[in-house]
């Protein structure tokens, strides 16, 4: 009898603890059973990786679960062709808004994917139960990679292509630098050149050269003592003098007395210088054509001369 009694409350302990996982599990991993929930449907372009049962996240807490997955499905909307369906469900206490983002995404780099809503705007309400949305996914570890191959590839390449043509030149500048550098060139010619120029430098510039004989001699020119000096004083001792007795002022008067008395014998003698020019015409007429005349009498009879005008008496003006 005893072992009976103890046999039932083993049986009855096995069904209430079995109830009792039952039921954590059912709370954990179907809240519909417990607690009233809200089922949504979610549109993706692709869920790879999503597995039914995924956490459905609210801001990041876990508000629900993914309980189906459908594909493929056409749905097209102005910013793309969607060809996967999602069912969540979540607790209703959970305020999904109307206007929500909805996104796919990894909470770690090689963890499975979860749904998480964010962003919702309060003021358009609070979604009811069955509505649709269209979710967004991130780029996984996956796809980053083989965007970041594709990425590198057309950065990469043109810039190895750009640094492979970068050496080449530097290989061609290196080669002709060293035709220019060889021994025999243009470069080595000229620093030959220079070396012969700075020696002779040296060699004019050395003491006792001529053209340190030339400085001395341009010293001696040049100093308080020498004929340079000494003829430049002289130069300003006598335009000094000329400056103070006005010699200059005097030689001009005299020039303009002088000018004016040229003037006054040019017209004095110009009549005559008509009357000799007459004459002159006269006689070499007479000798073209009565040569004869050299020797007999002239017969030939001439106007009387016109009296010559009485010359005009020049006074020399002789400066003080």
């Amino acid at each position: 009898m005893q072992i009976r009694r103890e046999e039932i409350r083993t049986g009855l302990l096995v069904i209430v603890t079995v109830a009792i996982l039952m039921g954590v599990l059912l709370a954990i991993g179907a809240p519909g059973v417990f607690r009233p929930t809200n089922t949504y449907r979610i549109y993706f372009d692709n869920i790879a990786g999503l597995n039914q049962g995924a956490p459905v996240l609210l801001a990041g807490r876990r508000i629900g679960q993914v309980t189906q997955t459908f594909s493929p499905v056409h749905y097209v909307t102005q910013s793309g062709t969607y060809e996967a369906l999602v069912q969540v469900e979540v607790d209703r206490s959970a305020q999904i808004y109307q206007i929500v983002t909805v996104q796919m995404m990894q909470t770690s780099l090689l963890g499975a994917p979860v749904i998480d809503f964010d962003h919702g705007d309060s003021s358009k309400g609070l979604a009811n139960d069955g509505t649709y949305f269209v979710g967004i996914r991130q780029k996984d570890f996956t796809t980053a990679i083989s965007d970041a191959v594709e990425v590198i590839k057309n950065t990469v390449t043109p810039v190895a292509e750009q640094a492979q043509k970068t050496m080449q030149e530097l290989s061609t500048t290196a080669d002709n630098l060293r035709q220019l550098t060889a021994p025999g060139s243009n470069v080595d010619q000229a620093v030959t050149q220079f070396r012969h120029f700075g020696d002779n430098l040296v060699q004019i510039s050395s003491k006792g050269s001529a053209l340190q004989r030339s400085l001395d001699n341009i010293e001696l020119l040049t100093g308080s003592n020498g004929h340079l000096f000494q003829s430049l004083a002289n130069i300003d001792q006598l335009t000094s003098e000329i400056l103070r007795q006005d010699r200059i002022g005097k030689a001009l008067t005299n020039l303009q007395d002088t000018t004016a008395n040229l003037n006054g014998v040019v017209s004095t003698i110009a009549p005559r210088v008509d009357v000799i020019t007459t004459n002159l015409e006269q006689a070499t007429d007479t000798l073209k054509r009565q040569p004869w005349r050299l020797i007999f009498p002239v017969t030939k009879k001439y106007p009387s001369p016109t009296p010559a005008p009485r010359a005009i008496a020049i006074r020399k003006r002789v400066g003080a």
